[in-house]
């Protein structure tokens, strides 16, 4: 079993119920990443949503023997305090914890902070969205600084008292000198095995790491890295990165190989240091599977939308199967719902969801007597109580059916009128889905233009004319407009 170490104490804090659970989720997986033989960090994590209240919590914490040795702290948090003003507030209460300044934004004034936030070899920045094994290497090294420094101050106030209280004689002042010089020796290589840890997470990590230098030459490469781009690590290094390199952001990138199929991989790159010096940090991740995986649903979904176009249109076809005096003219009204939607600026999903819904307006009309839908001459009012009754069936009819877009509601809506002078329900102004109004400009342009058994066509002029005349009372304004200037602008034809 893995040798446990006292606990590190961890302060997490930010606006987001979800990010401070993964913080816990991450840090609290530590010892379960440790081999048999090395001693496991383990981390207790405290949390706060607000800076005033970590500050508190880090006073609190002194106060009780229970120091936190690193604080993740989100820069942006309102309403309260920023992380800025937190870090502060936390640097006079503590000198010695490590602060790691989290943040999405980009554009942070690193060197302005490390002025204000000293000591700066505590003060570390972490971009969002961050990778656990970001976060697991920060609590990891700036915790074993935080312990080692504490042991190398502690030598150090035991060396002044030995120094002030110091009566024996000379050998004893050598023999504790000589203990000192072995104590240094010891934290030094106790900075040193940290540093080793630090560069043995990078080497096991899955996900490929490069390291670049500020001319984004290659540095070093993990064994992940090298699977990814199938070369030997020493034939990168000291050569200069091929692939774009943009810090804080994730791309997408093709690794070629003539021996294997092109692999495609979602590189992101934060600012690090390597040996001393500033560098780039490259976390490359192959993506290859999910985005054949994406790209089998988008030819499952295209499937799916033929199928259900074929079937929209099979369903139209049964309605003017029984009603010839009408044939076309779902068609004829689903072609001019989409141009007046298109000249009205609506989106691609709202212009094919109202151009399906028109297909299938009338699909009602199944209910109704085929004698009445082709008598030649004036209706009754009882048969034209029965017609009445078609956007309530094709309602009934569609209602169960799952649409991406809401086709049995417009279609019940197709003859209400924003004066409430429609049916069946006599809605009126915003009551209306948008999708419905157009609809009924659209199917009163096109029955009035075309032929109709009890009557001659009226012509496009006297159809718009009609339309014109009662926008604002029974028509929408804007969908009036847009027709008008389908036809005389954009020379719209059945």
């Amino acid at each position: 079993m893995p040798r446990m170490k006292e606990p590190f104490y961890i302060l997490t804090v930010d606006d987001e119920e979800t990010i401070l659970d993964l913080y816990y989720q991450i840090l609290s997986s530590s010892r379960d990443l440790a081999g048999d033989d090395e001693e496991v960090p383990y981390f207790e994590v405290s949390q706060s949503r607000q800076g005033d209240h970590a500050v508190t919590m880090v006073r609190e914490g002194r106060e009780n023997g229970r120091p936190f040795s690193v604080v993740f702290l989100d820069i942006n948090m309102p309403p309260g305090p920023d992380g800025i003003w937190t870090a502060r507030k936390i640097r006079e209460i503590d000198a010695d914890v490590g602060i790691v300044l989290v943040t999405g934004h980009v554009r942070v004034n690193i060197l302005e902070t490390a002025h204000t936030v000293l000591p700066v070899d505590k003060l570390l920045y972490l971009q969002k969205p961050f990778y656990p094994q970001e976060i697991l290497q920060f609590a990891s090294a700036l915790s074993e600084k935080w312990r080692v420094e504490r042991e190398y101050r502690a030598v150090m106030q035991d060396l002044e008292e030995r120094v002030q209280a110091r009566t024996v004689s000379l050998m004893e002042a050598n023999k504790r000198l000589s203990e000192e010089i072995e104590t240094r020796t010891r934290v030094q290589m106790a900075l040193k095995e940290s540093e080793k840890k630090f560069r043995e997470m990078i080497t096991n990590n899955s996900d490929g790491i490069v390291i670049l230098d500020q001319k984004n030459t290659t540095r070093f490469l993990n064994p992940a890295a090298e699977a990814l781009f199938a070369v030997h690590g020493t034939e990168l290094l000291g050569r200069p990165f091929e692939y774009p390199v943009y810090v804080g952001k994730t791309t997408e990138i093709e690794i070629k190989n003539n021996n294997r199929p092109s692999v495609v991989a979602e590189m992101q790159v934060v600012e690090t240091e390597w040996e001393g010096e500033k560098a780039l940090l490259a976390s490359i991740r192959d993506i290859s599977e999910r985005k054949r995986m994406e790209k089998d649903l988008a030819q499952s979904y295209e499937k799916l939308q033929k199928a259900m176009v074929g079937t929209i249109e099979a369903m139209a076809n049964i309605v003017e199967r029984r009603d010839p005096y009408t044939a076309g003219h779902q068609q004829r009204v689903a072609k001019l719902c989409q141009a007046i939607a298109l000249e009205m600026g609506l989106s691609d999903d709202r212009v094919e969801g109202i151009f399906m819904a028109a297909l299938i307006h009338d699909i009602g009309k199944i209910a109704v007597p085929a004698e009445i839908l082709s008598k030649p001459g004036r209706l009754s009012e009882m048969e034209f109580e029965l017609i009445k009754i078609h956007p309530q069936a094709g309602y009934d009819i569609l209602k169960g059916i799952e649409f991406p877009w809401p086709i049995a509601e417009v279609t019940f809506q197709h003859h209400e009128r924003m004066d409430g002078s429609g049916y069946p329900r006599g809605l009126t102004g915003e009551q209306i889905l948008y999708e419905a109004r157009i609809m009924a400009v659209a199917d009163t342009v096109e029955a009035m233009a075309t032929h109709r058994p009890y009557r001659p066509a009226l012509g496009i002029d006297e159809a718009l004319n009609e339309v014109m005349q009662n926008a604002g009372h029974k028509y929408d304004s804007g969908a009036v407009e847009a027709c008008q200037r389908v036809f005389s602008e954009r020379g719209f034809q059945f």
